[in-house]
């Protein structure tokens, strides 16, 4: 079975909206962990006895979490985040959209 992009985009956004929507009620401390089905496909519920929000979403490279990251709404009870992603890009010779880091304000 072939999933076409028009599908995988709907799944982005799908994926986007729970995490947001979930990240939206948490009301305790924990640690977002984002990235691409690699993380999405796995559970882990804790780490360090802290909870966990899966923030994996499938189909999406470094910038598409870049983007995500823009997207979500703040919470102050997040202790870290963690970034795990550059899979979906590694077989890519040149980046259309480079990122440019830098601080936040």
């Amino acid at each position: 079975m072939m999933i076409g992009k028009s599908s995988n985009h709907s799944h982005i956004m799908l994926r986007s909206r729970f995490i947001a929507n979930q990240i939206k009620t948490i009301s305790y401390k924990y640690i977002l962990i984002l990235g691409d089905s690699n993380i999405e496909n796995i559970y882990f519920p804790t780490l360090e006895k802290v909870p966990l929000v899966n923030g994996g979403v499938g189909g999406v490279g470094i910038y598409g979490v870049y983007k995500l990251i823009k997207e979500l709404p703040v919470n102050k009870n997040m202790k870290a985040c963690i970034l795990a992603v550059g899979v979906n890009d590694a077989k890519k010779s040149t980046q259309k959209n480079p990122i440019k880091i830098g601080r936040a304000s």
